[in-house]
């Protein structure tokens, strides 16, 4: 099981997430009240849209807004909104006046909401002509994070609340009445009185005491709350009970996937790097939706990759896919469009059915694309016909593996609930085995599992697959040399969806139809052909034509993808085909569910395209015929669409007609600029005003369409944000890897050119698009001596260069990606920079500059005395950048590039610094004397200190010591700080002004002079009355020892566990804050004097 939360905020989020939680569980364990840390709020607007007498709108918006200060000031929590006082839900709708969610979708509502209601820069307008504000509002926006969860038929805001830490303060209510400051208030929730909010006086000492040991005994009180939570969940059946039912489950799926076992054995290898309970029903199994009607009964010979084992290629695993599961325990299988990722966990599901006895794993697979409002729990117990409080505790001990297949098809509004709630179930039960399938443009952020790439076929296997489907070795040969004599073939043939829709217009003729889109076509004339020769025989004839089923279907395909979904119900597909056929409408529906295109589910009563390519092809049907009436919301509707959903279909798009409208093109470009601009078929002269996108895609657009991308490639080397500290834009990165950019150009000559245009652009290995190239080598078809020695390098393409070779030839941005990943050293990389920077001249040499300057930071002080040498000019324009990176800019102050008064003079350039920078770059700045107090406003060192505080990469001892920084340096002063940390902040000063470490410029204790008797003297007597606040690095309990770190000192603090008050109830463990004493003492068994801890107390 996971760890037990900590915090109220934490407890909420839990019991909300968890696998036996939700929402009525929470109301449940609430018995339905407010708590402390539970608050129920309906809405934020006036019912009905009419606003009581006497007030006004911003009274109803602060009512909310209220609530979650006063738990941010007490301890934290969560505000539902949505739900009556007595929890009945009314929904997010009553919150969301200008309909927002539906138009734009939840991630545009939560951004609404935040600033419309929650995070308001100027305030609410309350009755009695007064204006709420908060002076520290950025203290509520990092304590507050949104979430939807739903309740029935509604969906219900969550607004998780953390407690502010100690130390920094609490959020205050300022009230301005007729523009005159009136008073300064901290409201809180008063203890055991539900709801109730209190005004905390922060000059009564006693009253805020209070308050803090009050917060203290809830913490102690959290887990006590959490144990009562899962002590509720209902009793789950014992395995042996259950396995008469899991027999049954199993059986049925040997039956409907046993043609699966047929699959030829496809490879993968590792890629680096996220309602109430329905009625019982026990599932039927679905005909084959794999096989259907092509299926023969023939069982292929495997491929050249049979019987061998996984291996490593570096840090990565490859192998067969199957194979590679099952070593696993959770991961993600990853693949194009059509390469058998579905297959892949058929494959695995009968391995596992195959003569399964109680005590071994069962596999339980389930398709995404059925996911809806009653969440993960849902859909899994509807797959397999077992209650969920029954199958919890398989999937807790790993007695199931889940087989959660097609992420990509989950509908687009509910993907990121769906990768929460399996990240949550993997979190809560980490010994769950479980697969996620998606495609690469799809992969979950929030599931952070090992990736496994599915490898297209290599081209003897798709001889045997072509063999086993053809009967006839000298015809499957014949047909895959055609294949061949096609542009894109290789993206076509290694699919093996797409070879086996090949196989099957290769029955019928030798002439293979270029292009997927013109193949999907050639497929549904081919099953339309055979269905009708089959009513023929039967003496009966269809009433519909050839024409008429293109686009009923083709309109079905549309309706569905636009609404966000991949599954509609029966009831829905009628209404969209009854205006095509009439009465014949439900006629039409059994027919079509017979063949390969449309696939009926009776348990759930739902219809759904064969595959998702099918579909993806009929939509662009539907967009060619449509093409002068579309713009983009005639294309996403109303969903809120993710990355790839239409990649294909816009594709398969430009393939079926040459010319179409610039108003299609347009808002093609607006929802997937890539694949757009890779397909194409005539030059473009501009970019549509609503592109939105990271300057990395516009630049790659560009590059695409033959247009200037300079800015862009100024602009991306200016800011220095390169991988892997930020990574480049998920949407770019994922379609570079992708099958479908990568057809989508090469199966047309100006593609073809473009893809080239974009290789030159990255092959050269120059800055920021050297970057690129990653994603690009993964997805593309690349020629190695098209990459540089450094290149080949950098990427372990074959042939392998000498490092003498690259050094000599290699580009100042290959250097630098060189120094990055560790592949040479700073030595080397000082030694090779100049050559480098000087074979390249003019706008490149500046971006160059860059790239060294951000690249070294182990001796950077080496290099800017003799860049200034050589290129004064060029580095004094790259200071004058305004968007220049903030630590480059310090570093160039430094070294007298440019000076801070030059700096300060620009009063609009001396405010854009302040607004973006952080504590470490206002301490860089600062002590160039580029920034001083004075010219930050009282908001601007209110958000350093929290940003700084709320950091949780950094011990809060690294805290007090950069608190420290910035009062020497004359950034901050005491005062900025708060009160609670000034002491040790003050204390951290004050040691600091003694000893100082030769060549440092920060002062330190070192262990090395206690060798001397009379400096051992000196430190007992000025450390005698000292107190230090060090933080925990490792424990020993069984030894009665552990070791604690601060920043004045160069080595580990000892102490024994014994001399540590602890006050009962906190355990000490590595990253616990010691209020500390600290002595000299002497290690008997190494025989050395250090600095160690004498006695203290948890901070």
């Amino acid at each position: 099981m996971g760890s037990k939360p900590k915090t109220a905020s934490d407890l909420a989020r839990r019991i909300l997430k968890h696998p036996l939680g939700g929402l009525n569980k929470l109301l449940t364990l609430a018995d339905r009240e407010e708590l402390e840390w539970l608050e129920l709020k309906a809405a934020t607007e006036p019912k009905g849209g009419a606003v009581k007498s006497g007030y006004t709108l911003g009274d109803y918006r602060w009512h909310v807004a209220k609530a979650v200060v006063e738990l941010a000031n007490s301890i934290g929590g969560v505000v539902l909104l949505g739900l009556t006082d007595d929890g009945k839900p009314v929904g997010i709708e009553a919150s969301d006046p200008g309909n927002v969610r539906t138009k734009k979708g939840a991630e545009a509502f939560r951004r609404d909401f935040l600033q419309r209601v929650l995070l308001r820069e100027n305030g609410w307008k309350v009755r009695g002509d007064k204006t709420l504000k908060l002076s520290n509002l950025h203290l509520l926006e990092r304590s507050i994070e949104l979430d939807e969860f739903t309740y029935g038929e509604h969906s219900v805001l969550a607004i998780f609340v953390d407690a502010v830490p100690r130390g920094i303060g609490y959020v205050e209510v300022e009230t301005v009445a007729k523009s005159q400051f009136e008073q300064k208030q901290v409201f809180v929730r008063q203890r055991g009185a539900v709801g109730k909010v209190v005004e905390l006086d922060l000059n009564n000492i006693p009253a805020v005491q209070a308050h803090e040991a009050h917060r203290n005994r809830y913490e102690q009180e959290v887990s006590t709350t959490w144990e009562r939570f899962l002590s509720k969940a209902p009793l789950a059946r014992p395995t042996d009970a259950l396995e008469p039912e899991i027999r049954q489950y199993l059986s049925a799926l040997a039956t409907q996937h046993s043609s699966a076992s047929q699959f030829i054995q496809l490879w993968a290898e590792g890629l680096p790097g996220l309602r109430s309970k329905p009625k019982k029903t026990r599932p039927k199994p679905f005909r084959d939706q794999h096989e259907g009607w092509l299926n023969d009964g023939r069982k292929p010979k495997h491929g050249s990759f049979d019987n061998q084992q996984p291996k490593s290629i570096g840090d990565l695993e490859c192998g067969p896919v199957v194979d590679l599961m099952r070593k696993k325990q959770q991961a993600i299988l990853v693949g194009d469009a059509g390469s058998g990722k579905t297959a892949c966990f058929l494959q695995l599901m009968l391995k596992e059915t195959e003569n399964w006895n109680s005590g071994r794993v069962w596999p339980l697979i389930a398709s995404l694309a059925g996911y809806d409002g009653g969440g993960l729990s849902n859909l899994l117990q509807t797959s397999c016909g077992l209650d969920w409080e029954d199958l919890v505790p398989q999937i807790a001990s790993g007695s199931v593996t889940l087989l959660l297949d097609g992420f990509n098809e989950c509908p687009d509004a509910l993907q990121d609930r769906c990768a929460s709630e399996i990240a949550n179930l993997l979190a809560e039960y980490p010994k769950a085995r479980a697969f996620v399938s998606t495609r690469s443009t799809n992969i979950p952020s929030q599931i952070t599992l090992p990736r496994f790439e599915v490898r297209p076929l290599s081209r003897s296997e798709q001889l045997e697959f072509l063999r086993h489907y053809l009967h006839q070795g000298a015809h499957a040969e014949e047909i895959l040399r055609k294949l061949y004599e096609q542009p894109a073939a290789a993206s076509i043939a290694g699919s093996p969806i797409l070879l086996r829709i090949v196989a099957e217009v290769a029955r019928e003729t030798k002439d293979i139809p270029k292009g997927r889109a013109a193949l999907f076509r050639r497929f549904l004339e081919t099953w339309r052909r055979r269905e009708e020769y089959k009513i023929v025989q039967e003496l009966d004839e269809l009433s519909w034509g050839k024409e008429e089923t293109l686009q009923a279907l083709a309109e079905l395909a549309f309706q569905i993808r636009q609404s966000g979904a991949r599954i509609y119900s029966r009831d829905q597909v009628r209404n969209v085909l009854k205006r095509s056929f009439g009465r014949e409408v439900d006629r039409f529906i059994d027919w079509a569910t017979q063949g390969p295109i449309l696939v009926y589910d009776e348990v759930r009563n739902t219809i759904s395209f064969w595959h998702e390519t099918v579909q993806e092809y009929l939509c662009a049907e539907y967009l060619a015929a449509r093409h002068e009436d579309i713009d983009v919301q005639a294309i996403i509707g109303n969903a809120a669409h993710k990355s790839g959903t239409w990649s294909l279909p816009i594709a398969f798009t430009f393939e079926l007609t040459d010319k179409l409208s610039s108003t299609f093109v347009d808002a093609a470009l607006e929802v997937d600029p890539l694949i757009t601009a890779v397909s194409l078929r005539g030059s473009w002269q501009s970019l549509p005003v609503g592109l939105e996108g990271n300057l990395w895609t516009h630049g790659v657009v560009k590059i695409l369409l033959d247009l200037d991308a300079s800015s862009e490639e100024r602009e991306a080397s200016i800011l220095a944000r390169t991988p892997p500290k930020y990574p480049l834009p998920l949407y770019l990165e994922s379609t570079l890897r992708s099958g479908a950019f990568w057809y989508a150009g090469q199966s047309h000559k100006a593609g073809r050119s473009r893809l080239d245009r974009l290789k030159k652009t990255m092959s050269p290995g120059l800055f920021p698009w050297i970057e690129l190239l990653p994603a690009a080598l993964a997805g593309g078809d690349w020629d190695a001596k098209d990459l540089s020695d450094a290149l080949r390098l950098l990427h372990g393409v074959s042939p392998t260069p000498t490092l003498s070779s690259v050094l000599s030839t290699a580009t100042a941005s290959e250097l630098c990606a060189l120094r990055r990943q560790k592949k040479i050293s700073a030595e080397r990389f000082l030694t090779s920079w100049a050559r480098a920077v000087a074979r390249s001249n003019g706008a490149q040499r500046e971006l160059d500059l860059i790239g060294v300057l951000a690249a070294e930071k182990e001796k950077g002080r080496e290099l800017v005395p003799r860049m200034l040498q050589l290129y004064p000019t060029e580095l004094r324009k790259i200071a004058d950048e305004r968007t220049l990176s903030l630590r480059l800019l310090s570093i160039l102050v430094r070294e007298r590039v440019v000076t801070a008064k030059m700096m300060r003079e620009d009063g609009h350039r001396l405010r854009s610094i302040i607004e973006r920078m952080s504590m470490m770059n206002a301490l860089r700045l600062a002590k160039e004397k580029v920034v001083c107090r004075e010219d930050l406003t009282e908001q601007d060192r209110k958000r350093l200190v929290v940003d700084l505080w709320l950091d949780k990469k950094l011990r809060e001892a690294q805290k007090v010591s950069r608190l420290s920084d910035a009062v020497s340096s004359g950034l901050l002063a005491y005062e900025d700080i708060p009160t609670d940390l000034a002491g040790p902040v003050r204390s951290d000063a004050g040691s600091r002004g003694r000893y100082a470490k030769a060549g440092k410029n920060r002062f330190t204790y070192i262990n090395d002079q206690l060798s001397d008797e009379t400096f051992r003297r000196r430190m007992r007597e000025e450390l005698r009355d000292r107190r230090w606040i060090v933080t925990v690095k490792k424990v020993n309990t069984e030894k009665n020892f552990g070791f604690a770190t601060h920043p004045d000192f160069d080595g580990d603090l000892h102490f024994r566990l014994s001399d540590i008050r602890t006050g009962g109830n906190t355990m000490i463990s590595r990253g616990v804050a010691l209020d500390v004493a600290i002595a000299p003492s002497y290690n008997g068994r190494r025989e050395t004097w250090s600095f160690a801890v004498t006695h203290g107390r948890v901070r």
